[in-house]
């Protein structure tokens, strides 16, 4: 569920994790004739493979089969993994989140600075994830609500963060498990449940830079 963890520059592990397992961005395009991605800061079109069983197509049809923005693991191939690819490739390994609204300019929007983002509507919630802090911004609400001295637990294909702070108690718990925003202009690999005092919100969750 969390990013990998900082590597020194250089090292080997570094080049691994920057090939296959750091968060990759770009707009994917799919049509009856062809598989695409364009990588974040690139102008060529890579042939898109995928190891995803049909859920990149699932969520390019959801979000209305255009082209999409999309946050991802994955790497560059040779063109190999693609059935008669001729140029090289791009293989998604797991979607991450995708978005159908402004996908070219998506792509001029560095990555969020948070490990987690979990949002939601009817009514509007956010819980933002840091290394060492937790923040729930509430509609309504005149300022976020900041927790510290997080703790994490990892079990059974979610992940629970809890804090405490002047009396008062949030709990997100994150899933593995597709979710939509509520416009279906949104993909995301993860549901979230938050709970602040006696309020429960539902909603998405996203993995930042």
């Amino acid at each position: 569920m969390s990013p990998p963890p900082a590597l020194p520059a250089g090292s080997p592990e570094e080049l691994e994790a920057e090939s296959s397992l750091s968060v990759k961005r770009g707009v994917v395009t799919l049509t009856g004739q062809s598989r695409s991605i364009r990588l974040c800061g690139s102008n060529v079109d890579l042939t898109l493979a995928d190891q995803l069983d049909g859920a990149l197509d699932a969520a390019y049809a959801q979000l209305g089969g255009k082209p999409m923005y999309a946050e991802m693991f994955g790497e560059r191939g040779d063109g190999a993994a693609a059935p008669n690819a001729t140029s090289a490739s791009f293989n998604v390994e797991e979607l991450l989140y995708a978005a159908s609204a402004n996908a070219d300019a998506a792509c001029q929007t560095p990555l969020g600075a948070y490990e987690l983002l979990a949002r939601g509507a009817d009514p509007e919630w956010s819980v933002e994830v840091r290394s060492d802090s937790m923040a729930l911004k509430r509609a309504g609400a005149a300022a976020p609500f900041a927790f510290t001295s997080v703790e994490a637990a990892d079990t059974e294909g979610a992940v629970t963060y809890r804090a405490g702070a002047d009396g008062h108690v949030l709990e997100l718990v994150v899933t593995q498990r597709v979710c939509y925003s509520n416009d279906r202009t949104e993909y995301f690999a993860y549901s979230a449940t938050a709970r602040f005092d006696k309020q429960t919100f539902s909603g998405c969750a996203r993995v930042g830079g």
